[in-house]
C-alpha cells in the first residue's frame, strides 16, 4: 500500500464498517475518508446519526486522521493510470 494515502469507507451502508475499523483500526500513516453521507439522496441524511460516527470515529482515529466525504457509486470517481 505505498501508493495509497487514503482509505475510503462507505459508513451509511457497510453495516459492519464501523464496528472492523474499531476491531482493526486502519493501516498506519493513512487518512480515513469517512463515507457518513449518502449520496443517493444528501437531503435524507441523519445529521445526528453522521456527527456520533464520526466522533466515534475521532475517539478511535485521533484528530486530523479523517475526513468526511459522500458515499457514491465509482464511476464518478477519477483516477490516476500513472502507477
Amino acid at each position: 500500500m505505498e501508493h495509497v494515502s487514503a482509505i475510503g469507507v462507505d459508513l451509511v451502508r457497510g453495516q459492519k464498517t464501523l464496528s472492523l475499523i474499531k476491531e482493526l483500526g486502519i493501516p498506519e500513516g493513512k487518512i480515513l475518508f469517512a463515507g457518513v453521507v449518502d449520496g443517493r439522496n444528501i437531503w435524507a441524511n441523519d445529521l445526528a446519526a453522521s456527527l456520533t460516527t464520526l466522533e466515534e470515529l475521532t475517539s478511535i482515529l485521533g484528530k486530523g486522521k479523517m475526513f468526511l466525504f459522500v458515499v457514491i457509486s465509482c464511476f464518478r470517481v477519477c483516477f490516476d493510470s500513472s502507477f
